[in-house]
């Protein structure tokens, strides 16, 4: 929680600049979740150049800002502390380093992370990596940061003789996904001494998004504002949620891995079914899915098996949209803008329709419709109307009846992590016939905290790695992990024969 009677705020410092959170950073969905990002490289970087590359970052211009404190006010809202200069009484972030003399494949936890050429699909929970990847005083939680001084970043870089891991502990209130990709890649260019590539940031006190929603009345202009969950229903909805997490108590997170030919074929055959025979000479006006779209659709169908979902139950399946670009006579192109800048994309069908033998087409076209509906500026100035002015707050957008269920999901692949270039900070650099993949994440760990609510059944798809294999992230039921395997391996034998 914010508030604690047993422990005080450091006391203010009179020369620090106080600047309150944007409007959209400082959300209770937001607050009270913190991300440990784990980037896995398969070579021996220099802890000291990944560190003298994030210092220079931290000296070019409004990246500074990066080193702020966080605080809460009176009032209870957040924000930002940010010190005229950084020294070794408050740095502008924090960076440990850890070093085993052993190949990752010898260490206890290490072995268990995904390496190139294994044939599992399947892997353990990120958090059970936690030990090896964080330093053990990491912050965790929002206490954590608000009761210290501690900067918003904490880096910790483990070196094994063959492996460096690379982690970043930071709140959902500093970086959404494509954000914290903007800050890794503007690192990656100050480490590689590429001023150039190193956009300029946004001030805090600069909120692009403050007037977005004010108006009462845009809220009647949501493309499903008349399937809004009411009062009742709302009531339903927690209910059997309640339910859930009491009778189905225990839950396990797990990272899979989808082969990139599985994902081509399915979408292949989603655009043959979804495009009339008279029209395949006009690509033009042939129907569009994206692989995400697939993947998605795909996820949603095994879930419906996972958790033996009754055929008439509604499916809600909330896609979270970076809309930023919405926003371009506020932000440039060329500028970075620190924080959050999320709305969503709400798509309903039923348990049947996504079980049925079309189910695949009829969903993956469904969620593309529905993403093009709500990355409009009117639509999401509608959602966030709702949010502000109903006492339900986060979960004021909800549709689908009170016996929905809930299946959030996160597509991280435009932050392109796995793209991302460290190779200036390699030991042994990169010589012209080697592998243009060294100094690139060959897998990225999302492990996170949230101390508020559940993240039952979110899932987060982390990215199209160099092999074209795509990874993502869930936590769900333990009993639907058995069923969930069973759909990924059906997959991936249908490839393997073909």
């Amino acid at each position: 929680m914010v508030f604690s009677i047993w422990r005080k705020q450091p006391k203010t410092v009179l020369t620090d600049k106080i600047i309150p959170l944007r409007v959209w950073d400082d959300s209770p969905s937001l607050r009270y979740m913190a991300f440990d990002f784990t980037m896995q490289f398969n070579d021996v970087l220099d802890p000291s150049k990944l560190e003298a590359g994030l210092d220079q970052l931290i000296d070019t211009g409004e990246w500074r800002q990066l080193g702020a404190r966080l605080r809460a006010n009176r009032s209870g809202h957040l924000e930002y502390h940010l010190p005229v200069r950084y020294d070794a009484s408050r740095p502008a972030f924090r960076f440990t380093t850890a070093k085993h003399c052993m190949s990752i494949q010898n260490h206890i936890l290490g072995s268990r992370l995904p390496r190139p050429g294994d044939d599992t699909y399947l892997y353990p929970s990120p958090e059970e990596f936690k030990p090896l990847l964080r330093h053990p005083k990491s912050p965790r939680w929002i206490s954590d940061w608000i009761y210290s001084d501690a900067p918003q970043l904490h880096i910790h870089v483990v070196v094994f003789q063959d492996v460096t891991l690379v982690t970043i502990t930071h709140l959902h209130v500093l970086f959404d996904a494509m954000s914290r990709a903007a800050f890794i890649k503007a690192w990656a260019a100050a480490v590689g001494d590429r001023v150039q590539d190193i956009p300029r940031c946004i001030p805090m006190d600069q909120d692009p998004f403050a007037a977005v929603g004010n108006d009462k009345a845009s809220a009647r202009n949501y493309v499903y504002h008349e399937q809004l969950l009411s009062w009742p229903a709302l009531v339903i909805f927690f209910l059997r949620l309640l339910f859930e997490l009491l009778w189905h108590w225990g839950a396990e997170e797990h990272t899979f891995r989808l082969p990139g030919r599985c994902v081509d074929r399915m979408r292949d055959a989603t655009l043959s079914s979804l495009t009339p025979v008279s029209d395949k000479s006009i690509p033009a006006h042939a129907p569009f899915v994206s692989e995400s779209d697939i993947i998605l659709s795909w996820w949603a169908r095994t879930m419906v098996k996972a958790l033996n979902v009754s055929p008439s139950r509604n499916i809600l399946i909330m896609n979270v949209v970076n809309v930023i670009t919405l926003f371009a006579d506020r932000i440039p192109s060329d500028a970075v803008c620190l924080g959050n800048a999320g709305s969503l994309a709400n798509t309903m069908f039923t348990a049947a329709q996504a079980i049925d033998d079309e189910g695949l087409a009829y969903i993956s076209s469904k969620l593309r419709q529905d993403l093009v509906k709500h990355r409009k500026l009117e639509q999401v100035d509608a959602l966030v109307s709702i949010q502000k002015h109903s006492v339900a707050k986060i979960v004021s957008w909800l549709v689908g009846g009170g016996n929905v269920l809930f299946l959030p999901c996160s597509n991280h692949h435009k932050g392109r992590y796995f793209e991302v270039d460290f190779s200036a900070a390699l030991v042994e650099p990169v010589t012209g016939d080697e592998s243009s993949n060294r100094g690139k994440p060959s897998f990225v760990n999302d492990a996170y905290y949230c101390s508020v609510y559940p993240t039952r059944n979110f899932l987060r798809v982390l990215g199209k790695d160099a092999n074209g294999d795509w990874w993502l992230a869930s936590n769900t039921r333990v009993s639907a992990w058995p069923v969930i395997q069973k759909e990924l391996m059906a997959l991936v034998d249908y490839r393997e024969e073909c």
